[in-house]
This record gives structure tokens, sequence and C-alpha cells, in this order.
């Protein structure tokens, strides 16, 4: 394990895409975003949740 490198930027993107899908589990989005369906409020947060964990595991990279 060496030269590994942390890529700010999929941090970044796992950051806000976590603190929307809690936001969204929590209840505090929906004070500002009014979706029409349960569903979709699922789907968002479903979507959300997926694209954190695929940048997570984006975040460290092999440098060679």
């Amino acid at each position: 394990m060496k030269n590994l490198t942390i890529d700010y930027k999929f941090l970044a993107i796992a950051a806000v895409s976590f603190s929307i899908a809690f936001g969204l589990m929590r209840g505090t989005i929906q004070n500002y975003i009014h979706f029409a369906d349960p569903l979709n409020e699922m789907g968002v947060c479903v979507l959300a949740l997926g694209m954190g964990t695929i940048a997570a595991f984006c975040i460290f990279s092999k440098k060679a």
C-alpha cells in the first residue's frame, strides 16, 4: 500500500450525497422540497446512498 492518495473531489461528492440521504431519512429536506409521492422520496434517497457509496470507493486511488 504505497503511494495512496486521497481524491478530494470524490470525498466532497460522498459527503454531500450521504448528507442528502441522511437529511431525507431524518425529514429535514421535506421542509424545503415537497415530494409528490413517498416513492419519489425513497427513490431519491436510494440514488443518493448509491452515489455516496460509489464515490466513497473512489476516494483512495493508487498512483503508478
